[in-house]
């Protein structure tokens, strides 16, 4: 995203909310140190530079972040994460790449479409395996 695209960036000790039954439209920044917390739905994209991540709403749009810690526990269809630390905790994705990531799965989602590739990633991949042989 350049910066001419992004209407929020969450910097150092920055938090951004999006409470439950609340929608925002436009694309979010999140910087290193900086927290979004997406409890409703968000209309657009973030991209994440060391930044800590929590969705437990819908997301509409895509989420691509490096170096950041994210826990997905509500919707979106597109995530691509690198070098992340990542916790899943239910919900409904579409279109999953995580590259090089720690995490795990605590409670199954429904995952379609997954690449997992690289890190320590044991309980991460096979988590995201069982949620994607369930969504089918």
């Amino acid at each position: 995203m350049s910066d001419s695209s992004v209407n929020n960036i969450i910097g150092k000790d920055d938090v951004f909310v999006i409470p439950q039954g609340e929608t925002y439209e436009g694309n979010l920044m999140v910087e290193r140190c900086g927290i979004l917390i997406v409890a409703g739905t968000l209309k657009g994209n973030i991209a994440s530079r060391g930044g800590y991540i929590r969705i437990t709403g819908h997301v509409e749009g895509s989420i691509g972040c490096v170096s950041s810690k994210v826990f997905l526990s509500g919707s979106v269809k597109n995530v691509a994460c690198v070098y992340s630390d990542i916790i899943v905790d239910g919900g409904t994705y579409e279109n999953v790449v995580f590259i090089s990531c720690r995490g795990e799965v605590l409670r199954r989602a429904r995952v379609k479409n997954v690449v997992v590739k690289g890190g320590s990633i044991l309980s991460l991949l096979m988590g995201l395996l069982l949620s994607y042989v369930s969504a089918r």
